[in-house]
């Protein structure tokens, strides 16, 4: 700001050069009586109109050129100023976002709840079904529509994975469609069969990206 206030000060003082060269070539014929005497009388009025030309034609057009350039400058220090705000106020780090895949019926929720809050703590900001998701749905159709826009609207994916529950497998079917990639939180405590499994799929899905991304 204060560096506007200068730029503003200095427009003002131009300004006033201007209306004071004006004034001083509008009175240039009075200024001089104290130096006409006897005859020169008529050189007195001969040089006039000269100084009037030169004020006129040099002066002014100096002091409207320095004005003018310091508007410019005014306004580019605007911009400059406006522009720094917009990169601070672009550069606040949001919250990152979630969507964290669990188990929902019995006590997978209250399994599932640690897991949120833990992400909670250091900042994420979490869409947990349990609680987000209206559980109330007499054939799970309305429940899967609301995960699924959900899902879409959030860059990332925290999985708590338990292999009896279906939905969860079912989010994973569509985050994976989606093209999302994915943070397993608990597969270090799942038991791993052999062969080709869901844990072995997520990690290779956590590890290297999905195949959209490669």
């Amino acid at each position: 700001m204060p560096k506007i206030r200068i730029l503003r000060a200095l427009k003002a003082i131009a300004l006033l050069l201007a209306l004071t060269s004006l004034l001083a070539v509008a009175g240039g014929s009075l200024v001089i009586t104290d130096y006409v005497t006897g005859g020169a009388l008529g050189q007195a009025h001969y040089w006039a109109p000269s100084a009037a030309m030169i004020a006129l034609g040099v002066v002014v057009p100096i002091i409207i050129f320095v004005h003018w350039i310091v508007a410019r400058i005014h306004i580019g220090a605007l911009a400059e100023m406006y522009e720094a705000e917009s990169r601070q106020s672009t550069s606040v780090p949001k919250p990152m976002e979630t969507f964290l895949i669990c188990p929902v019926r019995g006590v997978g929720a209250e399994f599932s709840r640690k897991y949120a809050e833990k992400l909670e703590e250091v900042g994420w900001k979490v869409y947990w079904p349990p609680r987000d998701t209206d559980q109330i749905d007499g054939t799970g159709f309305r429940i899967c529509a609301d995960n699924r826009a959900a899902m879409k609207e959030r860059p990332y994916v925290h999985v708590v994975y338990d292999p009896k529950s279906q939905g969860s497998h079912f989010d994973l079917g569509m985050a994976f469609a989606m093209g999302k990639p994915i943070i397993p939180m608990n597969l270090s405590a799942t038991a791993e069969p052999e062969g080709k499994s869901f844990p072995k799929m997520m990690r290779e899905w956590a590890r290297n990206g999905h195949p959209d991304t490669r």
